[in-house]
């Protein structure tokens, strides 16, 4: 089943609630499904240059501890 991309104007966390479960089909492993999606989520704002790194492991750490590490 194909990832999906985040919305032009969707939050980090709508977009999260929605690649998780699709990722986590994927893999079995919940860093792997949290960082799936947060690559999917990054590519499409890096492309805007509205991130960086200091967000995005911040942003790790929180979804990990919450889809489970």
């Amino acid at each position: 089943m194909p990832l999906p991309t985040p919305g032009k104007n969707e939050k980090e966390s709508d977009f999260m609630k929605r690649c998780m479960p699709v990722s986590s089909k994927e893999t079995k492993d919940s860093k792997q499904a949290v960082a799936i999606c947060m690559s999917q989520f990054r590519r499409k704002k890096k492309s805007k240059g509205i991130l960086n790194q200091a967000d995005d492991e911040y942003r790790a750490e929180k979804y990990k501890k919450e889809y489970g590490e």
